[in-house]
């Protein structure tokens, strides 16, 4: 299909001005990503884009960044809305949860919450995902036994009186050795 010398320009136009990806803008004008390439390579403005107008497009590009960003922000805050008044560690498990579909740095911005308190975290509260299951039975398990003694033993006590213990010290034993 031949298309004409303006429908080029337009595309090459559209291509440099609206920040999206050449692959997206091909897909929207219906042509392939090597056309378009072509056409940028031919019909790009030539001369050094100084003065008022090259101000002008610098200034248009900064404004779609910052247009983009704040876009970003805005969804962020809809869908983290029921965890804004909530204590840090549900905002950085939000923070978790979301983590692949905005940057980190981004999240902890709008959340209010420190950029470098999400990695300790992450290390202190968030390695639960890591840990064996037989391990978090074993937290539940001395944390049960510490509130039926009212408080009135000392944790380490209340392990010592945890039934479950020796199952659960055998499983754990059992995978740390099987990985050896």
């Amino acid at each position: 299909m031949k298309h004409t010398e303006d429908f080029k320009r337009e595309a090459v136009r559209i291509a440099l001005s609206s920040g999206l990806s050449r692959t997206r803008i091909a897909a929207d004008l219906g042509i392939g990503k090597s056309p378009l390439g072509k056409w940028i390579e031919n019909y790009r403005p030539t001369g050094p884009t100084s003065g008022p107008q090259g101000d002008l497009a610098r200034e248009n590009e900064r404004l779609r960044l910052e247009n983009r960003i704040l876009r970003e922000e805005r969804e962020i805050l809809k869908k983290s809305y029921p965890v804004l008044r909530e204590p840090e560690a549900m905002r950085f498990a939000f923070i978790h949860g979301h983590r692949h579909e905005w940057p980190i740095e981004r999240l902890c911005r709008v959340l209010q919450v420190s950029a470098r308190g999400y990695p300790a975290w992450t290390w202190r509260c968030g390695c639960m995902i890591r840990r064996p299951a037989a391990f978090s039975t074993l937290i539940v398990a001395a944390s049960t036994a510490f509130m039926i003694s009212r408080k009135s033993c000392w944790p380490m006590g209340c392990w010592l009186q945890c039934p479950e213990r020796e199952t659960v010290l055998t499983t754990l034993l059992s995978k740390q050795f099987s990985k050896v």
